[in-house]
């Protein structure tokens, strides 16, 4: 669900006493964090996300800097990078590519195997890409990854506290 949707679903099963012992909503919130009052009920919501901020792969950090001088000091929503690494892939792409020509850089992109704001990329025969794809949890704020082990930066919690635990 949108932000706005997500958080309502949230609101509305903490109003009707639904506690589930994991509850994933994907792009229900943008990685600034649920607002004020929300706070409560968005911790330990889970989302999958492409790219997480605090992980350090190469120029991520770069990248959240920027973005924060650009939107205000904001810290970027998830979008951010997932989007900077399609332009990541595209700008590799044309440069092993060597020309504007649209097959060769079809054909250079199936090849990809890079690294990237939010760790490797690599093609896969079928022409889709591989990458790393994180199970995040809001804890005490912030979205953290859970999963896979080697970039947790936080124990996944689960299950989940009960909302009137929260």
């Amino acid at each position: 669900p949108t932000p706005p949707e997500g958080i309502a679903m949230a609101r509305q099963m903490k109003e009707l006493s639904f506690n589930p012992a994991f509850l994933n909503l994907t792009q229900a919130s943008s990685s600034r964090g649920w607002p004020g009052k929300e706070k409560e009920i968005g911790e330990y919501v889970a989302a999958l996300e492409n790219w997480v901020p605090g992980l350090k792969w190469p120029g991520n950090d770069r990248l959240i800097e920027d973005a924060k001088k650009r939107l205000g000091g904001q810290w970027p929503w998830c979008g951010v990078g997932t989007g900077y690494i399609d332009v990541q892939i595209l700008a590799n792409g044309i440069e092993r590519a060597g020309t504007l020509d649209r097959t060769k850089i079809r054909d250079a992109l199936a090849t990809t195997e890079m690294m990237t704001v939010g760790g490797p990329v690599k093609s896969r025969a079928d022409g889709t890409m591989e990458n790393v794809v994180y199970l995040t949890q809001w804890q005490k704020g912030k979205l953290l990854p859970v999963w896979p082990k080697e970039h947790a930066l936080a124990p996944f919690i689960y299950p989940m506290p009960a909302w009137d635990a929260r």
